[in-house]
């Protein structure tokens, strides 16, 4: 807990209502939720070495490295309303 707030204990109440809204269970089993934060730490390393310029040695202390046989995303910055616009436009195709 940091500044007065359970950060913790609000993602997983988020998390639970967007699970809700898109018809999917609140709570998601132990197993998948490990493979979700392995997922995001993979993401992590991708995000830290292409974008935001950590050096590999320091990712690789961070985060989980990706397999070798796994294809490399090329991650491209966006200015800020370019990212909004696609997430939106995205949203709006996922919940029409």
């Amino acid at each position: 807990m940091a500044i007065g707030i359970d950060y913790k204990a609000l993602e997983t109440t988020l998390q639970s209502a967007i699970h809700v809204r898109f018809g999917l269970p609140a709570k998601v089993p132990a197993a998948l939720s490990r493979l979700f934060k392995k997922a995001d730490l993979i993401s992590a390393y991708y995000e830290a070495t292409q974008l935001a310029g950590f050096e590999v040695d320091i990712a690789r202390r961070l985060f989980i490295v990706p397999a070798k046989a796994m294809s490399t995303p090329r991650l491209v910055p966006l200015a800020t309303r370019e990212a909004q616009a696609q997430f939106l436009e995205r949203f709006r195709r996922l919940t029409a």
